[in-house]
């Protein structure tokens, strides 16, 4: 399932400045989801997220993603959030560690400050 093992979560990890191309995917299972600001199509303060790549991963694989990045409850996950942060967003990255009865393994990328404006750009059902 190509999940991971080892390593610190994020916010455990050195901070890092987006390279401005990169895209990240915030999995919910609601269509509003609260970490996102619509009106200014950024994530919020304190948001995590994942890799496009290790997204990608879960799906192909099949995997359960409220195992994989050890979600808070155990709501079905209908959408996928794209985001593609600026030059100028701070992210540190990591593995999900086991939490809330899940045992982790994705990858997580954590945005203390959130991200600039217009970086969230599309939303599509899980999977999809």
């Amino acid at each position: 399932m190509k999940r991971h093992s080892g390593g610190n979560g994020a916010i455990d990890n050195p901070r890092e400045t987006a390279n401005g191309v990169e895209i990240f995917v915030r999995i919910s299972a609601y269509e509003n989801d609260k970490r996102i600001n619509f009106v200014e199509n950024k994530l919020i303060n304190g948001t995590y997220t994942t890799t496009h790549n290790d997204y990608i991963d879960c799906m192909y694989a099949n995997d359960d993603p409220i195992d994989r990045y050890a979600l808070p409850n155990d709501e079905k996950i209908k959408w996928a959030f794209y985001i593609r942060p600026q030059s100028i967003d701070i992210l540190q990255r990591g593995i999900v560690q086991p939490a809330f009865g899940h045992n982790g393994g994705g990858i997580e990328a954590y945005f203390e400050n959130g991200t600039s404006k217009n970086t969230y750009y599309n939303k599509k059902e899980y999977g999809k």
